[in-house]
Parts: structure tokens; C-alpha cells; sequence
């Protein structure tokens, strides 16, 4: 397409006297690969291994869900100062989304077993972890790096004069790096859940 979103052509026309674009990029959220897989057992009443009497695996079910994606492009830039307000002005080193973002892979891993009690109310015990490899997916980058946890910038010879100043060149590169180490650029880590499902 010509813009990824209803203003893109406004904020090129605004910046850019030659008109709005006349050749298509990919959009920002244009994703070309994407598999799923579930793999999920269950059994039922009376069904299972049985040892000394007992059916351990009776009403239980397990699910794993396997999600692979290709990252989603961006425009590449010059390094910048992409935390301050000079994070405005950035120069293309590219055409418009022809970079991308690292592959996403997560793994969901959740198992349980019902219980009934009295013939009335059914009682769900779980145990789900998302992201079961704790795989550190990066959904979003600085433009000037490729990155999501460095803009560049303090390695830049712009940065480095910064960092190497007298007075304040610890300070700012001890705030910058802080500023730049940005969690929205991440996906979530490995989480664990205990829970109970009840149905009466």
C-alpha cells in the first residue's frame, strides 16, 4: 500500500513538497509467514492407564500451541538521538519497510484435570505457562539500530562526545541507556499460571 495508516500521506505531504507517494511499500504490520500448531490429548470418564486400581490420567487433558511468525517491517534510519526530542528528526537509510524484525517464536504449554463432585458441580484444576521456552521475541525496534534494547546512539561518535563529557558523561549515559532499555519492545517473558474452573 501507499500508507499503513489513514494519516500517512498527510504527514508525508507535510514534510515533502514532491506529493504524496505514487509506488507501494510494505505496510507496517504486513506479517508474510505465520504458522500455528495445537497438539492436544484428552480422556475421558474411565479412560487412562490404570495403576493398582487407580486411573491417574482419567478426565485429563493437555495442550501445547506452537506460534512462528516472520517480523513485521520497518524503515531503516541513521543513527539518532531516538530518545529526546531530536528523536523527530530521522534521516532513511532505506526505502520505506524494507527492513524487518526478527522472527517471533512462543511455545503455550497448559494441562488439567477434572474432578466431579457429587454429580453436580465439575471442578478444573490447570496449570498453564505462556512462552513455556522463555524465548526473548523482540516486536519492536529502533529504527537507527535494528535493536530493541540499544538505540545506537551512545555508540555513535555524536553519543560518544556526550558520554565522554566532564561534567555530566557518566550521568547521561548510566539515563540514556536506562531510557533506551524500553520493555514495550519485548514480548512477554515466560509466565506461569495455577488456576481453578468450576461448572455447575
Amino acid at each position: 500500500g501507499t500508507g499503513s495508516y489513514a494519516g500517512t500521506n498527510r504527514n508525508i505531504l507535510w514534510k515533502n513538497a514532491h506529493g504524496a507517494p505514487k509506488t507501494t511499500s510494505p505496510l507496517d504490520y504486513d506479517q508474510r509467514h505465520a504458522l500455528s500448531g495445537i497438539f492436544d490429548v484428552r480422556t475421558g470418564e474411565g479412560e487412562g492407564p490404570e495403576i493398582g486400581g487407580f486411573k491417574p490420567l482419567e478426565n485429563f487433558g493437555m495442550n501445547v500451541l506452537l506460534q512462528v511468525g516472520s517480523g513485521t517491517p520497518y524503515t531503516p534510519m541513521l543513527v539518532y538521538d531516538a530518545i529526546t526530542s531530536r528523536s523527530v528528526d530521522q534521516k532513511p537509510t532505506g526505502a520505506i519497510n524494507s527492513a524487518n524484525l526478527p522472527w517471533l517464536f512462543t511455545v503455550d504449554f497448559k494441562v488439567e484435570k477434572s474432578f466431579t463432585i457429587n454429580d453436580k458441580y465439575k471442578i478444573v484444576p490447570y496449570f498453564w505457562v505462556q512462552n513455556l521456552l522463555d524465548r526473548e521475541n523482540i516486536v519492536s525496534v529502533y529504527e537507527g539500530s535494528g535493536k530493541g534494547g540499544s538505540t545506537g546512539y551512545l555508540e555513535s561518535d555524536e553519543g560518544q562526545l556526550k558520554a565522554s563529557d566532564v561534567e555530566l558523561g557518566d550521568e547521561f549515559a548510566s539515563r540514556y541507556g536506562l531510557l533506551e532499555n524500553n520493555p514495550k519492545n519485548y514480548g512477554a517473558p515466560r509466565m506461569i499460571f495455577f488456576g481453578i474452573r468450576m461448572s455447575f
